[in-house]
């Protein structure tokens, strides 16, 4: 009886003392924080439940790039409903690290029954919470990389939208000066043709210009409200700000006019971008759950017998169910482990490959909007504004009419309408190659 009663209390406080191990995992929201904050200068924040202005973004001044990326990651909704996936990891961790529950039965003395009861413990935890809870600690961790790809996901949004919405208003002011202009010449061609000096050809070729010209700004000026609606949506102003009207949008700092070193770019992307952290953190968790198969083939049950009189007296004794692995040897499981083992390693094989592809394209994305935008400012607009100034000069000379001087104006209008859209682009690409190296440049 003692020594069973001794047996007993050393399960009892075996079981107290593996219960105070609950797992934990060192991840948090401030790890995320601080890995975008490392990667690209901005941070998500502590948990909040509604939108805010974090601190340093003044709306009233204009809203800068800077102030964009900071509001998107402090307040877009998609973003912060993507960051609750590391509570629900860590719940799995939690779940992982569980004890199961003693099952005792208890059966009552009725006549000359005598009163019994039974204690059952699974003991299979014992070997397999080791391999359950350190899967689960990768899984924290794996998810904890796909949070911070999704904060540059939203990054790179965030920049996109400003930099969208900032041409589109540059755009809309060149356009009212090419409506203007093309009016302009339409009206000298109209006072032409009433002084003998133009066919009426030239004067309704001119108005149908000016007129085209208007419609186009008219146009465009919807295109910049639907920039400046995409724009409010990944920032998510608070209530009371977001009754106010948006802000000009100022324009973003041009990237650096220097080349790229695509195979440096590469690496640095392949050690550190998340997508391949968190690929390599799925093959380790791969390889727990292999080990994980494997130890569920044995199942024991300890229990122990007691009732409460016997010819002794009180009478109790232990007792164990033990599954022999004879039929059952968790085939399916072990099957299933390994072919997750293989997709964990050919799905970082194509990461990788995805990465190098991302960075070649994006670099050579940007190095052709770079030079496109040299050469037009080289060959295109540097003559044109020349031209202009001789023009202007030889009209208050009298060698020069006035619509020579007009149609100067519109091909220069027209040729920085072209490098907005090239400066537009190498600024969108910019982002994509910052993206795909997985940090800012």
């Amino acid at each position: 009886m003692v020594s069973g009663l001794r047996r007993a209390c050393f399960a009892a406080a075996l079981a107290a003392s593996a219960a105070a191990c609950v797992p934990s995992s060192p991840r948090n929201r401030s790890d995320i924080a601080d890995a975008l904050r490392e990667r690209s200068g901005y941070s998500v924040g502590a948990y909040r439940d509604k939108a805010s202005i974090p601190a340093g973004v003044t709306l009233a001044d204009g809203l800068s790039a800077e102030e964009t990326v900071a509001l998107a990651l402090w307040n877009n909704a998609r973003l912060q409903a993507t960051l609750a996936q590391l509570g629900l990891s860590k719940a799995d961790l939690f779940r992982a690290g569980e004890i199961p529950n003693p099952v005792v039965s208890i059966f009552f003395p009725v006549g000359p029954k005598q009163l019994e009861w039974t204690a059952r413990w699974s003991l299979d935890w014992l070997w397999r919470r080791p391999f359950r809870v350190a899967a689960a600690k990768l899984d924290v961790e794996r998810v904890a990389h796909t949070l911070v790809a999704a904060g540059l996901d939203t990054v790179r949004q965030a920049r996109d939208a400003h930099a969208q919405a900032a041409f589109a208003e540059q755009r809309q002011k060149l356009l009212e000066v090419s409506a203007k202009t093309w009016q302009s010449v339409a009206d000298l061609v109209a006072s032409r043709l009433r002084a003998g000096a133009a066919s009426l050809f030239e004067v309704t070729a001119a108005q149908s210009d000016a007129r085209v010209a208007a419609v186009t700004a008219s146009q465009h000026a919807r295109t910049v409200a639907m920039r400046r609606a995409e724009l409010r949506e990944v920032i998510n102003l608070p209530r009371g700000a977001a009754r106010r009207k948006l802000p000009a949008v100022l324009a973003p700092r041009a990237p650096a006019d220097r080349s790229v070193d695509i195979a440096a770019l590469t690496r640095r992307a392949l050690s550190s971008r998340p997508e391949v952290l968190a690929a390599k953190v799925a093959i380790v968790r791969a390889g727990k759950a292999a080990r994980l198969a494997v130890a569920q083939i044995f199942t024991i049950v300890g229990g122990l017998d007691s009732n409460a009189q016997g010819r002794e007296g009180f009478e109790l004794g232990p007792a164990a169910d033990i599954t022999l692995p004879i039929f059952n040897q968790n085939q399916a499981g072990r099957q299933r482990a390994r072919s997750e083992l293989r997709q964990a390693t050919w799905t970082y094989a194509a990461i990788a490959r995805q990465v190098r592809r991302e960075v070649a394209v994006a670099a050579h994305r940007f190095e052709a909007a770079r030079a496109a935008i040299v050469a037009w400012r080289l060959s295109v607009l540097q003559p044109l504004e020349l031209n202009l100034v001789r023009g202007t000069k030889a009209y208050k000379a009298g060698a020069a009419s006035y619509l020579q001087v007009l149609d100067a104006t519109r091909k220069l209008v027209d040729a920085r309408l072209r490098r907005l859209q090239l400066q537009l682009e190498q600024q969108l690409s910019f982002h994509a190659l910052c993206r795909a190296v997985g940090r800012r440049l």
